[in-house]
């Protein structure tokens, strides 16, 4: 078979092909007499339903973001209170433990200071 011998079908091809694919797009399109059009009531129901949703949750954003407002000052009340009592604890340690209050409380238990205090000296050689 020469190629010359399949030209009128390669042309009838074509020529199928390009005749369904434009009934398919013509297909594919709807017509506008079939489509049917949203009542402007309707599009002021749904507008309106819309709105009304939107507004309610901006309403419980804002309502989470104030409870976590007043959560966090909550929290730091609580943090400062504990910092505050830390530090005077803290104070009531370093008072406690200052060499005057330890002499006080000591004799209060009826020590006394060593009249010969002795040392040791670590640097001297010993005999042995």
């Amino acid at each position: 078979m020469a190629l010359p011998s399949l030209a009128p079908a390669i042309t009838k091809t074509r020529q199928a092909i390009a005749q369904t694919s434009q009934r398919a797009v013509l297909r594919l399109v709807p017509e506008l007499e079939t489509g049917s059009r949203m009542s402007s009531r309707s599009m002021g129901i749904l507008t309106t339903v819309v709105g009304l949703l939107m507004i309610l949750l901006m309403f419980a954003i804002t309502s989470m973001s104030t409870q976590d407002a007043f959560t966090l000052a909550k929290l730091q009340r609580e943090a400062q209170t504990l910092s505050d009592e830390r530090d005077a604890i803290n104070n009531q340690i370093a008072h406690r433990s200052s060499p005057i209050a330890l002499a006080s409380e000591a004799k209060k238990l009826g020590m006394t200071p060593n009249s010969q205090p002795r040392f040791i000296n670590l640097d001297a050689k010993t005999n042995g």
